[in-house]
């Protein structure tokens, strides 16, 4: 029984594909899925940066929020 398990399981891990330029021609439709691969980890990469940028300017805020506070104590 747990030969036929892992022998099913490494059929479906299997490629389908012959080589990899049938798998980059994703079956001729690679001139689509690539491009918006490409698309979707640029905006991936660029949301990143942003929350990154926004998070440095809220904690850049907050260190200045305290330095008006610890003058308001004066």
């Amino acid at each position: 029984m747990n030969d036929t398990i892992w022998g099913g399981l490494l059929a479906a891990l299997r490629p389908w594909w012959p080589d990899w330029a049938a798998f980059v021609a994703m079956g001729r439709h690679g001139d689509v899925v690539w491009p918006a691969v490409a698309i979707c980890a640029a905006a991936l990469a660029l949301e990143q940066l942003a929350l990154a940028h926004r998070a440095r300017r809220a904690h850049r805020h907050d260190d200045t929020n305290d330095l008006h506070d610890a003058e308001d104590l004066r």
